[in-house]
């Protein structure tokens, strides 16, 4: 008998136990997700300039370059290529916000010719043996005809007013507001878009 009684007795004890335990744990509630809003637009959908940039192409570029008989001295910019202006976003259907420019100059002292009758999808300067390569990364904001490009790094603000067609479906050049320099149509010389 006494060996059932301590069977009875561990089971009133584990029992207990195991009501305590239960008692302890805490009932699970589940709270409702908060409501998010959407973001707004980061560009004015009315805009002819955004509608433009929307449809761009990825390989599509902008390009200055010097074309003037010249001589540069070393580390002069000549050639500037604005790439990868416009298009929709990877994540979102909305324009993307990212641009590059591409900035090469000279090594060493060179002399330069004016190309009086330059093919259109050219954008070859000349005998420049050997360069440097800049790449700047900026996002941008557009109001009305101006795009802003604020540099990633320094945050340096430079603007660019974009000259459409009479149609307004087609962008014929950009003009840096403060250089004056034009950036016309011209050939994309990034990597491969595949990359």
């Amino acid at each position: 008998m006494n060996n059932k009684t301590v069977r009875i007795a561990l089971c009133l004890i584990l029992g207990m136990i195991q009501i305590s335990v239960c008692a302890q744990q805490k009932k699970k509630t589940y709270l409702r997700p908060k409501i998010m809003k959407l973001p707004p637009e980061k560009f004015d959908s009315n805009n002819p300039l955004v509608k433009i940039l929307k449809e761009q192409q990825f390989s599509d570029s902008f390009v200055w370059e010097i074309n003037a008989d010249s001589l540069l001295v070393p580390k002069t910019v000549y050639k500037e290529i604005i790439e990868e202006l416009g298009g929709a976003s990877y994540y979102t259907d909305e324009l993307s916000d990212r641009v590059v420019i591409r900035q090469s100059a000279t090594v060493d002292t060179v002399k330069l010719k004016k190309i009086d009758n330059k093919n259109q999808e050219e954008n070859v300067i000349g005998p420049i043996l050997s360069s440097y390569l800049k790449l700047t990364t900026y996002t941008i904001t557009i109001k009305n005809d101006i795009i802003i490009f604020v540099d990633d790094k320094t945050k340096k603000e430079e603007k660019f007013k974009a000259f459409l067609n009479k149609q307004k479906d087609k962008i014929i050049y950009l003009k840096n507001i403060k250089s004056n320099k034009i950036y016309s149509p011209g050939k994309f010389e990034g990597p491969s878009i595949g990359m």
